[in-house]
């Protein structure tokens, strides 16, 4: 999937090229941190102007998701995870206000009403409630993330092995990343770099909550994603390898 989706000039791979350079910015010292950090959430508001408008929402999250991490409570990394969906629902609602619809229900959902019935849909993520209402956009963007970064409730296409393989990769991936997440959190001075990784990383599988439109949409804007993921996975290697080339 690699292969296809970054040796061709789609999306996924001006997406990887962008990962890429934050991955960059944040893990060498071409500027002080707090400069990195800003460049870094200047670049995906950028970024989010022009390719993905959601991106625009990763940097709020995170920053959301960081004073979380400063409040005493048991099993932080979920805890720190559960505040930034709810940050994500709190800017869907304020969008409601606004524009008179929640993110769900005008991309996401508004989406798949149109596709329903078609031979590509089978995959489609649909709230299990209308998200017209208050309750029901929080019930959603819940189910959204759930199903796409812990989609036990996509085991039903028992018969659609591209799936199944997708699902047993993702609970992998989030169980691993989330071992890695409360590490960090254990000493966030030392670990500075990888956290932000993180949290930027966790920050957009929230995102993806909201707005993917299916299972096959979530892996394949993941890969796009994939050097921030293969560094929060191997980020202890990455650090030996600095030490030696300094």
């Amino acid at each position: 999937m690699l292969a296809i989706f970054i040796g061709q000039p789609s999306k996924e791979f001006f997406t990887f090229i962008f990962t890429v350079i934050i991955l960059m910015i944040l893990t060498r010292n071409y500027f002080t941190f707090n400069v990195s950090l800003m460049l870094v959430f200047l670049l995906l508001v950028f970024f989010g102007v022009l390719f993905r408008p959601y991106f625009v929402l990763i940097p709020i999250i995170a920053v959301g998701m960081y004073f979380v991490t400063f409040i005493r409570f048991g099993r932080k990394n979920i805890t720190t995870i559960f505040y930034g969906i709810l940050i994500a629902v709190f800017l869907s609602l304020s969008h409601g206000i606004i524009n008179g619809k929640h993110f769900s229900e005008s991309t996401r959902e508004g989406l798949n009403l149109e596709r329903l019935g078609a031979a590509d849909a089978n995959s489609m993520i649909v709230s299990p409630v209308s998200t017209t209402t208050w309750y029901g956009e929080t019930i959603g963007i819940f189910y959204g993330f759930f199903t796409v970064n812990l989609p036990l409730n996509g085991l039903k296409h028992i018969f659609s092995p591209q799936i199944i393989a997708f699902i047993i990769w993702q609970l992998l991936l989030f169980w691993i990343l989330l071992v890695q997440f409360s590490k960090c959190l254990k000493d966030k001075k030392k670990y500075k770099n990888e956290l932000w990784v993180l949290l930027i990383l966790f920050s957009y599988f929230i995102v993806q909550g909201v707005f993917e439109p299916d299972l096959g949409s979530a892996v394949r804007h993941k890969i796009g994603m994939f050097p921030l993921i293969y560094y929060a996975l191997y980020y202890e290697d990455f650090r030996k390898a600095l030490r030696k080339t300094i």
